[in-house]
């Protein structure tokens, strides 16, 4: 399998704040989602932000594409 997309993800708890400032550094856009933003640039998605965590707190994402 090629690896065809490379996205960056944070864990965030306030997903507007860090999606909009990152968006704002890399002069990007932003599609939000409920728990799921997408910075985009020229484009193409580049970095992702979410609040997902197991029981023990151990961050973790699941990402279709």
């Amino acid at each position: 399998m090629k690896i065809t997309r490379q996205v960056v993800v944070f864990d965030a708890a306030d997903l507007n704040a860090e999606s909009t400032f990152w968006a704002g550094m890399l002069a990007g856009t932003v599609d939000a989602e409920d728990d799921w933003h997408t910075v985009s640039v020229d484009g193409e998605p580049r970095l992702g932000f979410q609040v997902y965590a197991d029981p023990a707190g151990h961050p973790f994402c699941l990402c279709w594409g």
